[in-house]
């Protein structure tokens, strides 16, 4: 963790946005006290995960419901209809 003061802040806020851009914590202080502390908005290694698998929950409630069509197929057999 990295410790930075107000001036500084104001000063070099480049610098300070570099640091807390490659992960570092920032703590500005003023007057040798902790004032506040600078992190990223989003961590650098957040990680969502895999997205669940739609298809199987859907056919899981809807048993019977579309089976085998995607919706554009769906919607290309209602618009023939016109």
């Amino acid at each position: 963790m990295k410790t930075a003061t107000l001036r500084q802040l104001r000063n070099e806020t480049s610098l300070l946005a570099k640091w807390v851009e490659a992960g570092e914590t920032v703590v500005v202080t003023k007057r040798s006290k902790p004032l506040f502390r600078l992190i990223a908005a989003t961590p650098k290694d957040a990680n969502t995960g895999p997205l669940p698998d739609f298809d199987a929950r859907q056919r899981a409630i809807f048993p019977e419901a579309l089976t085998g069509s995607t919706g554009a197929d769906l919607i290309i057999e209602e618009r023939g209809r016109y």
